[in-house]
């Protein structure tokens, strides 16, 4: 990983231990010395370092990621075919209750369907309404 510091005592230091960096590298070069403070640099320190560290660091942030999105996916399709499973319940009972009054019976309802402050129970509450008015009224 590239060094935290520029500071010119760490980048010695790096460049003591002798060891050459393997896979992805860069270079870091930083002017030291009584000079570094005037706007000419007589002595300038490079040390090449190793980036492998900050690219496995990277690859599993990567994979972590790939993981939340997918873990993501997976819970709004499962919560997306929840809710579409309840509304089509509703709309079948609802249709069945349709074709009961259209052949005849009068005492069809839709009852469970007619639940709810949404379109599909406004829908089933109308139609149990349509039902109940065209029941003939009994004892008369």
């Amino acid at each position: 990983m590239p060094p935290a510091s520029r500071d010119p005592a760490v980048l010695l230091a790096l460049a003591a231990t002798g060891v050459p960096s393997a896979g992805p590298a860069g270079w870091v070069r930083e002017p030291f010395g009584v000079e570094a403070d005037t706007s000419i640099h007589r002595r300038v320190l490079a040390v090449r370092t190793s980036w492998a560290e900050a690219r496995d660091l990277l690859d599993e942030l990567d994979r972590r990621l790939v993981t939340g999105v997918v873990g993501l996916v997976v819970l709004s399709a499962a919560l997306a075919l929840a809710a579409a499973y309840a509304v089509s319940r509703r709309l079948g009972l609802t249709e069945r209750t349709v074709r009961q009054i259209a052949e005849g019976d009068l005492t069809a309802r839709v009852g469970d369907g007619a639940r709810g402050h949404d379109e599909v129970a406004a829908s089933a509450r109308t139609i149990d309404a349509l039902a109940a008015s065209g029941q003939p009224v009994s004892g008369t």
